[in-house]
């Protein structure tokens, strides 16, 4: 529409124009003005609201530090934790308990074949070390063997034991097994404050 035809026209609808034309505008200031306003609004109240439970959270676990430190203590002081090698050399550990593997059987005069280490597997602040033991011994002394095992005074675990027995046995004898076995300890690492 021009000008010149909005002048034709008669003035009920010249008002009903610039009325409808006064409205649109109206909507798009409240659009360009007023939902921008709404949505930094509302965008506040939601960081506030996420802002007060990150921060409640946060305060629960300051309140419960004292609680886990004091459970830390406790399994710190449990037996099976003084059961396990203590050091940050994951080799010397692994030394040490094939030295007392090795003494166990010594003991009851079973010959070790072969003895290798195991590639230690390292955690937060415990490590697995172990040894693979190729031995010959009888029923007998394998069943005394984890016994002795049982009552070890560190944790120590038998692991992938392969035990090959003769074809033929007779029941007056106690013939000699071939076992090869994984044997697993626990290093104990000290964290980096208590190592210092």
């Amino acid at each position: 529409m021009t000008t010149a035809s909005l002048e034709s026209l008669p003035a009920w609808q010249r008002r009903t124009i610039a009325l409808g034309v006064l409205f649109c505008a109206k909507l798009v200031l409240i659009a360009l003005l007023v939902w921008p306003a709404v949505a930094v609004v509302v965008g506040h109240r939601e960081w506030r609201a996420e802002s007060a439970e990150t921060l409640a959270r946060y305060q629960a676990l300051a309140g419960s530090k004292s609680g886990i430190e004091a459970q830390l203590q406790q399994a710190q002081a449990h037996p099976l934790w003084s059961s396990l090698f203590t050091g940050t050399d994951a080799a010397v550990a692994t030394n040490a308990l094939q030295a007392e593997f090795r003494g166990l059987l010594d003991a009851q005069k079973i010959p070790v074949q072969v003895s290798a280490p195991l590639e230690p597997t390292a955690g937060a602040r415990i490590t697995r070390i172990g040894v693979r033991l190729n031995v010959e011994l009888t029923v007998d002394q394998l069943q005394a063997l984890l016994q002795r095992v049982r009552e070890h005074h560190h944790r120590v675990v038998l692991d992938n034991v392969t035990i090959a027995a003769p074809q033929y046995q007779s029941p007056e004898q106690n013939p000699s097994l071939q076992v090869q076995m994984e044997v697993w300890g626990f290093m104990r690492t000290p964290p980096a404050s208590e190592a210092t």
